[in-house]
């Protein structure tokens, strides 16, 4: 089952539901996903996208946490659909970063006001300065687009950059986009404040 995990390297809750970056040993081959589950024995992540992985692949593992990246190598010990089981051939390591942490979730809807054209939304991972989302139709790089997120916590009303939009394999009209929020005023940076924290919260 490979090495145990050592719990002085990092605490691996700290890293549930973090976006994950995986780079295949044997081919070098990326894969890129989300850490579903992680505890001291294993880690459960889905793959975004194909998932040709197969049991005992090795697999060098990068989780992008709260100010800190996981790495470890990892064993492939179950595979199915998207979802791959990895055991820990090596210690988990922390290393400091700069990089707001991305979190997965599923229960945030919005809307996008675009000159007047009104296009709804899903949120699926938030971070401190930002959002992806999916929608039913492109959106422009660079753009500024007025943006409404309904959460039951707090409703928000701001602008925010398009930083990218890309259409989702295997999901023909479905469009993955990053919108980088704008300066926010007092009252509404405090109701992302809540957004973000009851994310983290949940993780």
């Amino acid at each position: 089952m490979g090495a145990p995990y050592d719990p002085t390297k990092a605490d691996p809750a700290m890293f549930a539901r973090t976006r994950a970056r995986l780079q295949r040993l044997s081919d070098a081959k990326i894969f890129s996903g989300w850490v579903s589950t992680i505890n001291d024995h294993e880690a459960v992540l889905r793959i975004n996208g194909e998932n040709n992985l197969r049991v005992e692949d090795q697999l060098f593992v990068q989780a992008f946490g709260d100010g800190v990246t996981a790495q470890f190598t990892g064993l492939v010990e179950r595979a199915h659909c998207q979802t791959v089981t990895l055991s820990y051939a090596s210690a988990i390591k922390a290393i400091p970063t700069k990089e707001e942490v991305r979190l997965k979730t599923s229960l945030i809807l919005g809307e996008i006001d675009a000159s007047g054209f009104k296009l709804e939304f899903q949120v699926v991972d938030v971070s401190r300065g930002g959002i992806g989302i999916v929608t039913k139709l492109p959106l422009v790089k660079g753009a500024v687009v007025s943006v409404a997120i309904h959460e039951h916590i707090a409703e928000l009303q701001c602008t925010a950059e398009v930083r990218y939009c890309r259409p989702i394999e295997g999901d023909e009209g479905a469009f993955r986009a990053g919108l980088r929020l704008n300066e926010l005023d007092r009252i509404n940076q405090a109701r992302w404040n809540r957004i973000v924290e009851n994310a983290m919260n949940a993780a």
